[in-house]
């Protein structure tokens, strides 16, 4: 008797833009209904419709110069500067570093939602 059955790996979310709304265009970052960081990997999703969006995997994102990340260090997006951080404040959970970023660089590899 089988015990289990492979349904889904749960990378991939639906995610609506509500009429009026501001498009999500491909590679942007925005949080999921669910609280974890999505990223879109296709086509714009236009006001109105719905797209969908990438939760799992390993990202390059763009991070502050100033100062550096150790790996694994956990991380959250913050949507106004559009980029990593350390900061939780005012930011949503990312994931976690997956190498470290010297000072001085301005970009890091994140692994989404761990």
């Amino acid at each position: 008797m089988v015990n289990s059955q492979y349904l889904d790996n749960d990378s991939m979310v639906p995610h609506a833009v509500a009429g009026g709304g501001t498009p999500v265009e491909s590679g942007n970052v925005v949080q999921c209904g669910d609280g974890r960081a999505g990223v879109n990997v296709g086509r714009t999703i236009e006001a109105g419709s719905t797209g969908v969006l990438q939760t799992h995997g390993r990202y390059r994102f763009p991070a502050l110069a100033s100062g550096a990340i150790a790996a694994a260090a956990v991380l959250y997006w913050d949507p106004s500067a559009k980029q990593a951080t350390a900061v939780a404040t005012s930011n949503f959970l990312l994931g976690k570093a997956f190498a470290a970023k010297a000072d001085g660089a301005t970009e890091i590899v994140v692994t989404l939602n761990v």
